[in-house]
């Protein structure tokens, strides 16, 4: 399964600022590198003269002729044959919820390769809850595991979707627990990854020593997307991650509010905290970390980095909590710079956004309920080296979010500010991304090693 990218036509419910080609504002303002286009410490001004009638759109290749494509990142996929019909499970991101399918198509169109089944296959089911990356088909049932009784703890639910009966069943289960608190199914230590329970703050990290572990290294914090995310499984870790640790830096990834798999208090304690709960999390365990590590991890030189969410995440401590220069490097990926437009600049619902972050659906007075978390609001506090990536076609925030960030810290002359752009979709949806990580990895040495 490979991920592709498909043109399709810009549908009358796609908003306003995707309807249109940037191309031309983008390489006259920017320099052009192998398909990358990279900041010339002059202000980005986005046209909006030049229409276009269809929109990229990420999809998997399953290699026998049917393509999914969906404009948010799919997560597992498991497919079953029950006599003359084949079903068809899969999970992908729908704004914070994580959605479980499951279609039904004719075996004559899923073994037809000039057919694409997807779009002949008819949706039997479509759930919203509490699905994790355990998806498989068994006889006739679809079965999947919930973390909403967590990980680490010693139980969780199952369910099954029976298709002769067309119903879900629901079943506990308990796990045995191990002496330290981790249930076998969690895999504690991978390679040179392994978790850590910082006990002052009582937050989990996962932590990624250095190929080298024999002098003190800097580090990269990692803030997780999500805003609720499931537990990283340590054996898949992003490639950029172990990018950072082949490059000799240790990495820490807090475990913070929110993420899902821990317990379902834990997950629930970021409703309506966004920005406050998550970050408070990030910076303690941050430094608790550093004290626990001090031997082997130099304090004086730690970078945040942060897709999607994330990338929200470390513009807002970037601005709001870095007046003591914790960290001395920033990178967003993909990330929210103006909370107050991004209702506006997502494909998901203006009204959902709305009401999540702000509580609130009137324009006015969600940009005055979102001050205090929107990094916008920050951005002369800028004092340290940040680059901002983003993808051209992230139909799940635009990227002039990160146009806009790039143009207003210009302004400020305390921080040197660069911008990359290239095609792809969001986050880690990238087209070049070896090129883009090189790029990341570079604006880190350049200030934590040089």
């Amino acid at each position: 399964m490979k991920r592709i990218f498909r043109n399709y036509p810009i549908a009358n419910d796609v908003v306003e600022v995707f309807h249109y080609d940037y191309s031309d504002s983008i390489s006259s303002c920017m320099k052009s590198m192998n398909g990358i286009f990279h900041s010339q410490n002059l202000p980005v001004n986005l046209n909006l003269r030049s229409k276009r009638h269809t929109l990229a759109v990420p999809g998997w290749d399953f290699d026998n002729g049917n393509i999914l494509s969906l404009p948010t990142k799919i997560c597992e996929w498991a497919v079953g044959a029950i006599e003359d019909d084949y079903y068809i499970a899969y999970t992908y991101w729908s704004g914070n919820s994580l959605i479980l399918l499951v279609s039904k198509v004719h075996k004559r169109l899923w073994l037809n390769p000039e057919i694409n089944a997807f779009d002949c296959a008819r949706n039997i089911l479509t759930i919203k809850k509490g699905i994790n990356s355990h998806l498989r088909f068994d006889g006739a049932k679809f079965l999947w595991r919930t973390y909403e009784t967590a990980v680490i703890s010693s139980s969780y639910k199952s369910y099954f979707y029976d298709i002769v009966h067309g119903n879900v069943v629901q079943t506990s289960n308990t796990s045995t627990v191990l002496k330290n608190g981790y249930p076998r199914q969690l895999l504690i230590e991978h390679g040179r990854a392994h978790f850590v329970f910082l006990r002052r703050c009582g937050i989990y990290c996962i932590h990624i020593y250095p190929k080298k572990r024999d002098i003190k290294a800097p580090a990269i914090v990692i803030c997780l997307g999500g805003p609720f995310i499931k537990v990283p499984d340590i054996r898949f870790l992003p490639n950029l991650y172990h990018h950072f640790s082949n490059e000799g830096y240790h990495v820490i990834i807090p475990l913070r509010r929110g993420v899902i798999g821990l317990s379902s208090e834990w997950e629930q304690e970021l409703y309506g905290r966004y920005g406050i709960a998550d970050v408070e999390d990030i910076l303690s365990s941050t430094r608790e970390f550093v004290m626990e590590f001090e031997p082997t991890v130099d304090s004086n030189r730690l970078g945040l980095y942060g897709a999607s969410y994330g990338g929200y995440s470390a513009l807002l401590i970037n601005g709001k909590h870095n007046k003591e220069l914790l960290f001395k490097s920033v990178v967003s990926h993909c990330g929210v710079y103006d909370l107050s437009t991004y209702p506006f600049h997502s494909s998901g619902n203006a009204r959902d956004i709305m009401m999540e972050y702000g509580h609130t659906d009137d324009i006015v007075a969600y940009a005055k309920n979102v001050i205090d978390i929107n990094p916008a609001s920050f951005v002369n506090d800028w004092n340290v080296s940040t680059l901002l990536v983003h993808t051209i076609d992230d139909t799940t925030t635009w990227f002039g979010q990160s146009v806009s960030a790039y143009n207003a810290a210009l302004k400020n002359h305390c921080c040197n500010i660069s911008l990359i752009l290239t095609h792809g979709g969001h986050s880690y949806n990238i087209s070049k991304e070896e090129a883009i990580e090189d790029a990341i990895i570079n604006h880190f040495n350049t200030t934590l090693k040089s």
